[in-house]
């Protein structure tokens, strides 16, 4: 599975939780597991005191090197095992450090405008309808919970937009990766939001009443206006 691949899937499995599972208990994986990383893998699962019961991956990260997160949490619904990666997934967990590649933050439902107290609108599209000149419409993949959903669009010369959205809840952590150049506050039809930019990548976060947004561009240039009316069209009849 390549790098593309991953993200992908990663992207789609956002909402799956690691209720019981335990390192130990996995038939494809052999060690004793240090004490290290036992106090990591406290920190990550929502059953110990670190998080407490709200924790849910509502939204994972867009970068594989986040992978180990979505690993867990599927292999903690038995839906994947570290072999389906092709490559060793614990080691990924041992070698990982949240802190030099996370932001994670709490979901609270916006509803009024802050400035204007006027109530926001409701998102009325599954995906964006208007996307910029010369993409082409990929895939689509989305979770049978309705939870997620994915969807990707390349141009001639395979650059690559990609949309995702994720059911999140009061209370729930996200997480998104703290790796950028540039964070900007912005906003999608009141919906306070935030643009980033990294190299020839540039994405659009936001949260509304009821899912966490992403928009990706992976392309180089400046398109902010462009991924700003993207985001909008989805609120747009």
């Amino acid at each position: 599975m390549n790098e593309e691949s991953i993200k992908k899937f990663l992207t789609t499995c956002v909402y799956q939780e690691m209720n019981s599972f335990h390192p130990s208990q996995d038939e494809d994986y052999n060690h004793e597991f240090s004490k290290k990383f036992m106090k990591r893998w406290k920190r990550l699962n929502w059953s110990e005191k670190y998080f407490g019961s709200h924790l849910r991956l509502a939204y994972t990260v867009r970068k594989a090197a986040a992978v180990v997160i979505v690993i867990l949490s599927l292999a903690a619904a038995n839906q994947v095992s570290a072999k389906v990666f092709g490559f060793n997934a614990w080691k990924y967990l041992l070698s990982y450090d949240s802190k030099d590649k996370l932001e994670v933050r709490e979901y609270v439902g916006q509803n009024q405008d802050e400035k204007t107290k006027e109530s926001l609108p409701d998102v009325i599209h599954e995906k964006p309808t208007f996307v910029p000149k010369g993409f082409r419409y990929y895939s689509h993949d989305e979770l049978s919970s309705g939870n997620a959903l994915y969807d990707e669009w390349r141009d001639e010369k395979e650059n690559t937009l990609q949309y995702s959205r994720g059911k999140v809840r009061e209370g729930d952590q996200i997480y998104t990766d703290s790796e950028y150049e540039q964070k900007i506050k912005t906003s999608v039809m009141g919906y306070e939001a935030y643009y980033y930019i990294k190299g020839n990548e540039e994405w659009i976060m936001w949260d509304d009443k009821e899912y966490n947004y992403m928009i990706l561009l992976i392309k180089k240039g400046n398109y902010k206006a462009e991924l700003l009316k993207m985001a909008n069209s989805l609120y747009q009849k």
